[in-house]
C-alpha cells in the first residue's frame, strides 16, 4: 500500500510539473509591468504602409479586412512591413522618427492581428489582443501595450492617444497614411481634429459631468 501511495504522489507530482510546464509560455507571454522601452531600427520604409491603407482604409477611418484579405499579395506586402521591425538594431531610431515609428508599428500590428483571424466581431474577442507578446520588434517579442506604455506615451505624451488605434470602431480614426518623421506634428494634430470634429466617437455632456 506504501508503494502505491509513493506511485501515485509521483505521478501527481509530475502532472502538476507538466500543467506549470504548459502554462509557462502563456504567462510570459502576457506577463505585464514591462519598464524597458522599445528599441526598433532606425530608417524604417513606410512608403509601402501607405498605399495600404489608402487601398483598403475608407475616409471614416474603417478598414476592409476582407478585401484585404482576397489580395493575397497586399496581405504579404504588410507582413513584409512589418518584418522591418524585426531585428535588434545597429542603429537605434529616436526622436520624432521613433514615435512615428511606433505609431505605425501599433496600428499595423493591431490590424495584422484582426486580419490573422477575421472574421472576427470584435478585437476583444481574441486572446490577450493588448497584452500578449506575440509581436517582433527590436529582436524581442513585445505587446502592444509595451509598444504604447513604455515608450511611445512617456516619450510623446498624450497626443499618441489620437494617432493609435486599436481596431474598435469607438477609436479615434485610423489616418490614410503612415506617420513620419518629418510631418508628424502635423499629421497628429489634423488627426486630432478629425477625431475630436466626430459625433459618433465624441460627446461632451457638461450637465452629466
Amino acid at each position: 500500500m506504501q508503494k502505491k501511495y509513493i506511485v501515485i504522489v509521483g505521478l501527481a507530482i509530475l502532472v502538476v510539473a507538466g500543467i506549470g510546464l504548459a502554462l509557462m509560455p502563456a504567462q510570459r507571454e502576457i506577463e505585464t509591468g514591462r519598464d524597458q522601452v522599445v528599441r526598433i531600427p532606425a530608417g524604417i520604409d513606410h512608403s509601402d504602409y501607405t498605399r495600404l491603407l489608402k487601398t483598403y482604409v475608407n475616409e471614416r477611418g474603417l478598414v476592409d479586412y476582407s478585401a484585404w484579405l482576397n489580395h493575397p499579395k497586399d496581405r504579404q506586402a504588410l507582413k513584409d512591413y512589418l518584418d522591418q521591425y524585426a531585428p535588434a538594431p545597429q542603429t537605434e531610431a529616436e526622436g520624432a522618427e521613433l514615435s512615428a515609428a511606433l505609431i505605425n508599428a501599433y496600428n499595423a500590428f493591431a490590424m495584422d492581428y484582426i486580419l490573422d483571424h477575421y472574421p472576427v466581431e470584435s478585437v476583444m474577442a481574441l486572446s490577450h489582443p493588448f497584452v500578449g507578446r506575440r509581436f517582433a520588434v527590436g529582436g524581442e517579442k513585445v505587446s502592444l501595450d509595451d509598444i504604447e506604455h513604455p515608450t511611445l506615451i512617456p516619450h510623446y505624451g498624450y497626443r499618441t492617444h489620437a494617432a493609435v488605434v486599436c481596431v474598435a470602431r469607438t477609436c479615434p480614426p485610423l489616418r490614410r497614411e503612415a506617420y513620419v518623421a518629418e510631418r508628424l506634428e502635423e499629421q497628429v494634430t489634423d488627426t486630432f481634429h478629425t477625431w475630436l470634429a466626430r459625433e459618433d466617437l465624441n460627446r461632451f455632456h457638461p450637465d452629466e459631468n
